[in-house]
């Protein structure tokens, strides 16, 4: 059958329980924009794609399927966002290099900067001669020599945060959707969350709250992707996803995304409570 079939066979059937469809399951639904419908022969003509739960280039291999349109147009502009986040930050730690520009005296390269504690706690600035024009170079040298000591540095971190955000909402949907199936992601509460997804709406101000980096899980995680509910008491109306990202290293976070109970025009009100209410008291979770 293989890899895609067997996902597609699984997501039929679950679209065939959640819709309480009697027969042969037959078709799927993309679970991201819930708009298209496809038969199996959409394998072939490749209007259905895999879709991969954390993209490939953050260590993903849990995969669900996607229309075309949701997988190669939208997923990858969010992937490249998420992607470069973390690289970024990477990169400031020491592991990997920024597009920069450096300016010293009448000399700019342009290129990839290196940034790298040393021992004595200075950074070293490494300028990669493969990136960079070596006439420039060899002109900073000789500024750098002749006695200039002051450089300017302005560094490219290579994302927009807004969509660095939706692409981390965008996992933990995903993630939540390989876990509880159509009957969850086809709840009226996922509807704003799939809008600011697509970016059919405008941003809203509330989705930065809805991620943060764990670190102290990065080696605690023993599996891609986990979800857990806050304790009943903590009244708090959301689900916690826990997703391990990795380029140089493990990176975890955690996505907070509505329960299916919720009126759409709560869901931001109620998330940016848990939020909020998270970020006060810590998390204790149930699975």
């Amino acid at each position: 059958m293989g890899k895609v079939g067997k996902i597609f066979a699984w997501m039929a059937a679950d679209l065939a329980r959640a819709r309480g469809a009697a027969g042969k399951p037959r078709t799927v639904l993309c679970p991201i924009c819930c708009r298209s419908e496809f038969l199996r022969n959409a394998l072939e003509t490749h209007e259905l794609t895999e879709e991969h739960i954390i993209p490939e280039s953050l260590g993903g291999k849990e995969a669900v399927l996607s229309c075309k349109s949701c997988n190669n147009t939208q997923g990858s502009r969010l992937e490249s966002h998420l992607s470069g986040a973390i690289a970024a930050e990477e990169a400031l730690g020491g592991a990997g290099a920024l597009r920069s520009v450096v300016n010293a005296g009448a000399a700019t390269v342009r290129g990839e900067v290196e940034l790298r504690l040393t021992a004595n706690g200075t950074s070293v600035i490494r300028v990669s001669d493969k990136v960079s024009n070596p006439s420039e170079i060899r002109r900073m040298q000789r500024a750098l020599t002749a006695g200039i000591r002051k450089m300017e540095l302005e560094v490219n971190l290579g994302y927009v945060p807004a969509r660095y955000r939706i692409g981390l909402l965008r996992v933990g949907y995903l993630a939540l959707f390989r876990l509880l199936g159509y009957s969850y992601t086809l709840s009226p509460a996922l509807e704003p969350i799939r809008r600011q997804i697509l970016e059919e709406d405008p941003p809203n101000e509330d989705v930065q709250l809805l991620s943060a980096r764990v670190p102290g899980l990065d080696s605690a995680m023993t599996s891609p992707f986990a979800a857990f509910q806050p304790q009943p008491e903590s009244q708090v109306q959301a689900f916690l996803v826990l997703a391990v990202l990795r380029r140089a290293h493990r990176h975890t976070f955690a996505v907070l995304l509505p329960k299916p109970d919720l009126a759409p025009e709560a869901v931001f009100r109620n998330l940016r409570y848990a939020a909020k209410h998270l970020s006060k008291t810590g998390i204790r979770v149930v699975a």
